[in-house]
Order: C-alpha cells, then structure tokens, then sequence
C-alpha cells in the first residue's frame, strides 16, 4: 500500500467530492498540516482528521482509508532533525537517537 499525505493526497482526495463547497474547512485544515502525523500541533491528528470527516457521510471512504493508514505520513528529515532535537533535550543518548533515527 502506498503511503498517501494528508497535505496533498488528501487535499485532492476531498476536492474531488467537495462540489458543494461543504468540506472547505477540512481541506483548508490539511493544507496547514493540521492533519500531519509529525507536523501537526495535535498529538492525535488522525482521530481529529476522523472527527471532522464523521459529520460528512461523503467522505465515508475517505474517513476508512484513514482508519486504514493510508494517510500516515512518513517523517521527511526536518521532522527527523526536530525528533533529534527533542530526544536530546530529553536526555537520549547519541545512540539510542541514533538507532532509531538512523
């Protein structure tokens, strides 16, 4: 299964059924990164991105594709570098970050 992101999969994946103009909110949201598994400032950004998506039956498939994991992003190296920052400050080693960042 390919990894889709919630910033430009999504975005798309919601344009597409949102004639209506309805779904508005939702993909403004995505676009800030709201939704972003590292990027986003809620510690649980899939189950906010399924609470906005369950008052819309519309977006049924969508919202099981999220519960899916389709929609979980991979950290890109900026994400990387701020898991690197904060290990550190929390007192991991240079190893232990190392073995789980690479």
């Amino acid at each position: 299964m390919k990894r889709k992101s919630t910033n430009v999969d999504l975005v798309e994946d919601l344009t597409k059924i949102n004639s209506s103009g309805r779904l508005d909110g939702i993909i403004k949201a995505a676009e800030q990164n709201q939704y972003h598994d590292f990027k986003s400032v809620h510690s649980m950004p899939k189950v906010v991105l399924i609470d906005d998506l369950s008052h819309f039956p519309e977006t049924i498939e969508i919202t099981n594709s999220v519960m899916r994991g389709e929609y979980d992003e991979s950290p890109d190296e900026q994400d990387r570098e701020e898991m690197r920052r904060d290990l550190k400050e929390g007192g991991a080693t240079d190893e232990f970050i190392k073995t789980i960042l690479g």
